[in-house]
């Protein structure tokens, strides 16, 4: 097996994915207090950090056996990471854009700028 890839990297790889999905299960077991679209980002990251957590393992074994990975696995470990990279963008553009609003509202949101909201368009 390549020297690039020891056991004791992709044992502290795994254990790093298994503390997310851990902080991640935590969070989405009472989404009481989180908005739903947070909660949506949160699940679609645990669904990819276990799907990484598998493929991990499956190449912790390989390592072992001192065999080398399919491109399958290889692929499906770099798609993890992508698929987690992307939605931590998605998360951070979010956040930005809402940070922006809430300058604009003054720390509140700015109802004005939703057109349904507007004064004078209520009801009509």
């Amino acid at each position: 097996m390549s020297e690039d890839i020891s056991f004791d990297s992709i044992k502290y790889w795994k254990q790093r994915a298994e503390n997310v999905s851990l902080g991640l299960h935590t969070m989405l077991a009472r989404t009481d207090y989180v908005h739903p679209a947070v909660a949506l980002m949160a699940g679609n990251g645990k669904v990819l950090v276990d799907h990484l957590i598998s493929d991990l393992t499956q190449l912790e074994g390989l390592v072992n056996r001192d065999e080398l990975p399919d491109l399958k696995l290889i692929s499906d470990i770099i798609g993890a990471h992508t698929g987690c990279q992307e939605l931590l963008e998605l998360f951070d553009d979010r956040m930005r854009s809402i940070s922006l609003a809430l300058d604009r509202g003054g720390d509140m949101l700015p109802l004005q700028e939703l057109t349904p909201w507007s004064v004078g368009r209520r009801g009509s």
